[in-house]
């Protein structure tokens, strides 16, 4: 299966901006991890590298793994 995503800035009142823990500790780089690395890494940085609206999944690894099914999924989109 293959996931693409991207980085994220929240961007605050008074023009804060605040990068994403992941995109920080890789200084935005591009690159390919196996799954069990990106796991990984989500550990040690013990901050998500995913945000849902800055990805893209194959629809059909998404059917297969059941979509979002109701009551199994405490966040997502």
């Amino acid at each position: 299966m293959v996931t693409l995503f991207s980085g994220y800035e929240d961007i605050y009142p008074g023009d804060r901006h605040e990068t994403d823990p992941f995109t920080r500790h890789f200084a935005g780089s591009v690159m390919e991890m196996t799954f069990g690395t990106l796991l990984q890494h989500w550990v040690t940085l013990n901050a998500s590298p995913i945000w849902t609206s800055a990805t893209a999944c194959r629809r059909t690894a998404l059917l297969e793994a059941g979509l979002f099914p109701e009551g199994r999924c405490r966040r997502g989109g």
